[in-house]
């Protein structure tokens, strides 16, 4: 018997009983384990899209649907991620199960009831010894509870006009970052609207990060354009339009002051059900901006498709703008290639004064980062030493 190293392991759980979903964490815990309880296979599946486990343990029956979700989210995990033990554990393992699972590569079939020993060896692959100091443990909330609670909040993060001046910037605009639970995996935007997404539940948990947004920028005492990030498939939903502006009339904003931010990350499904919804909402006067330029394959696609007024480059670039030619050069044909189709370049994730002088130097006109500001509320933005919240913008 071995002691674990040094290193936790990270171990997502999914497990549909939360009694036993809840044992399964403390135990694992008690191995040093740093642990990812879920119970809904739509949680675990966003999570293994966008983080790294060392082993999954699973469940068969984890839906309504019943059978062999499990080993289908099994199939996933070796496919993607060969490293990654994958233990499934469930008081229902016939010879078919075996089979499935055999064919799955799975690394451990385990038969309800077993011991904690038992579940930490198939976990790290060989006997394991108890550790002193625990492992944590977190738990991603039910969907229809974080829906239900209305617990989305929001904060802003000004968009400045470049300059070459030690004095404050000049705040053009400002983007509306929401956040889900607090304290929880779910506070991340990207996994909250992933899990609603892989549930049909896209839209409602959109337009719960639209109003946070909205209701963030109530104190805001200038008439600035706010910028708010959506889906391609919340956009091309048939009510999206009458339901936004809906909320910007109680909100007394026109549609002019709203930019839509549209990520790349997502596919467009309905490319043509997509333009339609595009050009109503710019007959209404919304603008639109393409986020995360730089990072996919469909950079340009997306840009014909969309057309939009704003370009925001993506961070990744941004952070090696003074030890990169490659980086510096990418930001010198996107604003060469935006000025020719007069679109506005935003230099996001500036985090230091010379990426900021490098990004002016460039072409681009507008910026966004920790060095000007980071996320906060209104009143904390208004106190913000490098950035002017209250002065016009001119845009």
């Amino acid at each position: 018997m071995t002691t674990p190293g040094r290193s936790p392991r990270r171990v997502l759980v999914l497990e549909d009983q939360p009694e036993l979903l809840e044992l399964f964490g403390e135990a694992l815990a008690g191995y040093g384990c740093d642990v990812v309880l879920c119970q809904e296979i739509e949680a675990a599946e966003t999570l293994l899209s966008e983080e790294r486990f060392s082993a999954l343990v699973t469940d068969l029956n984890v839906s309504a649907r019943g059978g062999a979700e499990g080993l289908r989210l099994a199939r996933f995990c070796r496919t993607q991620f060969p490293d990654c033990r994958v233990v499934i554990a469930s008081g229902h393992i016939t010879r078919e199960v075996e089979r499935m699972a055999h064919d799955a590569d799975v690394s451990t079939v385990l038969r309800k009831p077993f011991s904690w020993g038992v579940l930490a060896a198939a976990v790290f692959g060989e006997r394991v010894a108890p550790r002193r100091a625990s492992g944590g443990v977190r738990r991603v909330p039910i969907l229809a509870d974080v829906l239900r609670a209305r617990c989305v909040t929001a904060l802003l993060q000004p968009i400045v006009h470049l300059r070459p001046t030690t004095a404050p910037s000049r705040v053009f605009a400002v983007e509306g970052l929401a956040r889900g639970p607090s304290g929880t995996i779910l506070a991340r935007p990207d996994l909250l609207l992933g899990v609603a997404s892989r549930k049909g539940q896209g839209v409602a948990a959109e337009f719960q990060c639209i109003d946070a947004v909205l209701d963030a920028t109530d104190r805001l005492r200038a008439d600035l354009p706010i910028f708010l990030n959506v889906q391609p498939r919340s956009l091309s939903a048939g009510d999206f339009e009458d339901r936004l502006l809906a909320r910007l009339e109680r909100h007394a904003i026109p549609p002019s002051r709203v930019v839509l931010e549209i990520t790349e990350h997502e596919t467009i499904v309905h490319p043509t059900a997509f333009g339609r919804a595009l050009d109503a909402l710019r007959r209404r006067g919304f603008r639109f901006a393409l986020d995360d330029y730089g990072e996919g394959v469909s950079n340009l696609l997306l840009l014909q498709a969309i057309e939009p007024e704003f370009v925001k480059l993506s961070s990744r670039l941004t952070a090696r703008l003074e030890s990169s030619r490659w980086a510096r050069e990418m930001l010198r044909s996107t604003a060469g290639l935006a000025e020719a189709l007069d679109i506005e370049v935003i230099v996001e994730g500036i985090e230091t004064a010379r990426q900021a002088e490098v990004a002016a130097s460039f072409g681009a006109r507008f910026a966004q980062g920790y060095h000007f500001a980071r996320p906060g509320t209104v009143d904390e933005l208004e106190h913000a030493e490098r950035v002017d919240l209250l002065t016009a913008h001119a845009g």
